[in-house]
């Protein structure tokens, strides 16, 4: 897997000094900190120390050790137990409606990873992917065929990627242009003419005063 360096390393950082827009708090979530390179894990340490208000850092790793040391020493561990068989077959039924045969066959198959069960659970082309990696061993009969074999489960992999990511970006988006503007300081709803249109619109109508003239003005 690819290493976390430093321009990814910039990138969280910029992205945890943003004020949280849709809650109290903002998690910057890194799944694999345990690829955080030496000199990206220099780029982490200032915001993991002192962390932009209402902003939580979550660094996830097989184990504390694998993360390097000087953020390891900076952070709180918490210590979580991979889910088992059952509870994530029960949760794909609940959650996901698969029927209890395809939740018990995924769950089994993923060995604990909830993204992986979900996938295998609602995607056929996933399970297919699955029984073709399972079957390489008998085909790899030749340096050609392990060149293919290779091939085929890299271009697997991006598919893959591509269609998580995109599925992500979408929700993403969707949740942002859900977002309430009104309040927000320096966003959308503070630009404008300084003349409310509904207060304005109000005074018109009852024959108040538009309190947003000024004395002595002309009309509009």
């Amino acid at each position: 897997m690819p290493s976390i360096g430093v321009d990814e390393v910039r990138d969280l950082v910029r992205r945890a000094v943003m004020s949280p827009t849709m809650g109290r708090y903002q998690i910057i979530l890194v799944e694999d900190a345990d690829r955080v390179t030496e000199r990206g894990a220099d780029g982490l340490l200032k915001s993991i120390e002192e962390p932009a208000p209402r902003t939580v850092w979550l660094l996830c790793a097989p184990t504390a050790d694998d993360v390097v040391v000087t953020i390891r020493s900076r952070c709180r561990r918490v210590q979580l137990s991979t889910p088992s068989t059952a509870a994530v077959a029960e949760l794909l039924q609940r959650r996901d409606g698969a029927d209890p045969a395809m939740a018990a066959f995924a769950a089994k198959a993923a060995q604990g990873h909830i993204g992986r069960a979900r996938m295998l659970a609602r995607n056929e082309g996933a399970r297919r992917r699955r029984n073709e990696v399972l079957g390489l061993p008998t085909r790899l009969t030749s340096l050609g065929a392990c060149l293919t074999a290779a091939a085929n489960l890299v271009e697997a992999a991006a598919e893959e990627a591509t269609a998580a990511t995109t599925d992500l970006d979408a929700k993403e988006r969707a949740t942002l242009s859900e977002a309430p503007r009104d309040g927000h300081k320096g966003g959308p709803a503070a630009l404008g003419s300084g003349r409310p249109e509904r207060t304005r619109r109000s005074a018109e109508g009852t024959g108040e005063a538009d309190p947003t003239r000024r004395p002595g003005s002309g009309a509009d």
